[in-house]
C-alpha cells in the first residue's frame, strides 16, 4: 500500500471521532442547532448511501468478478 493511501487511511479511520465531536460542539448553539446538525448528516447520509448503493449495481453488473475485492477493502465494506 503506498504511503498516500496509508495516510489517507489513517485520516479516514478517525472521521468518526471528528464528526461526533463536530456534532458535541454544536450542542452549544443549543437542542435546535444539535438537531438540525443531525438532520444534516442523516440527509447527507441518505443521499450518499444511495448513490453508493447505484454505484455498486452497476459496477457489479458490468464486473461481477469486483465483488470479492470491494468486500475486501476495509474502508469500502465498511460503507456496505
Amino acid at each position: 500500500m503506498p504511503l498516500e493511501e496509508s495516510v489517507a487511511d489513517a485520516q479516514l479511520r478517525t472521521a468518526g471521532d471528528r464528526i461526533q465531536a463536530l456534532l458535541d460542539a454544536s450542542a452549544a448553539g443549543g437542542a435546535v442547532a444539535r438537531e438540525r446538525a443531525e438532520q444534516l448528516i442523516r440527509e447527507v447520509t441518505d443521499l450518499y448511501g444511495a448513490g453508493l448503493e447505484r454505484l455498486l449495481r452497476l459496477a457489479l453488473r458490468a464486473a461481477p468478478e469486483m465483488a470479492d475485492e470491494l468486500a475486501s477493502d476495509d474502508l469500502v465494506a465498511s460503507l456496505l
